[in-house]
């Protein structure tokens, strides 16, 4: 995490910016990081629009912050398809 940073507060909920990628920071060379793993959850699926899996590349070599992080760009499931019949 970047210093002062926790999980808590990092997600946005959009599918623009599903979690914030300011609060990530490579750690130096030679060292481990403070995040653990499988600590970003993605959307969830249910009974409206399914967004799919936001990039998850956040940082350049550099220790940037890449501006397509956390951005979701597909479903994960077909649009809602309604059929009526009349008699």
């Amino acid at each position: 995490m970047a210093p002062g940073r926790t999980l808590s507060g990092i997600y946005r909920n959009s599918p623009l910016k599903w979690f914030d990628p300011t609060a990530f920071a490579l750690p130096l060379a030679g060292t481990y990081g403070t995040v653990g793993r499988n600590v970003l959850i993605g959307p969830g699926l249910a009974n409206h629009a399914n967004f799919g899996i936001p990039s998850h590349v956040v940082l350049t070599t550099a220790g940037q912050p890449i501006s397509s992080a956390g951005l979701i760009t597909s479903t994960t499931t077909t649009s809602r398809q309604i059929q009526f019949g009349l008699n």
